[in-house]
């Protein structure tokens, strides 16, 4: 990782048009704080199977392909990673996820890198600056 790259999805869950649906990292970087679901595109899989399979293994979430709209490719840099004394750099592919009422109720910790699940306002001025970027993003396109 220290001379490489690292490509990632992510998937901002937006329920009724007013929040988010972050969950509580328990790893580095970013542990300890609310953050969107996704993580590493593995080699041989593409993006849509990559997002399909964060969405199982981390929210055991089935995601509907027909519904995610693309947002935006961010650039993202990490003072830290899970190796000690290794910074991050990482292209996140980022979508957006509209959730139907019925799909509310399906979202479960999956796996060992969230330890809570929480919607939170668009709005909050407590979210983490890099998702208050996506968010402004997501505003753009009129959500």
């Amino acid at each position: 990782m220290e001379n490489s790259i690292i490509t990632t999805v992510d998937v901002i869950f937006v329920k009724e048009g007013k929040e988010i649906l972050l969950g509580l990292r328990n790893n580095k970087p970013l542990e300890g704080v609310y953050y969107l679901p996704g993580g590493r595109i593995e080699k041989g899989e593409t993006i849509l199977e990559a997002v399909k399979r964060k969405m199982k293994s981390e929210l055991n979430f089935q995601i509907n392909e027909n519904r995610l709209i693309f947002l935006k490719n961010y650039d993202d840099f990490f003072d830290e990673s899970i190796y000690e004394g290794v910074t991050l750099q990482n292209i996140s592919i980022t979508y957006v996820y509209p959730l139907d009422p019925s799909e509310l109720g399906q979202f479960a910790i999956y796996d060992t890198q969230h330890s809570d699940l929480h919607f939170f306002s668009m709005d909050d001025p407590t979210l983490h600056p890099k998702i208050q970027e996506r968010v402004k993003d997501l505003h753009s396109l009129g959500m």
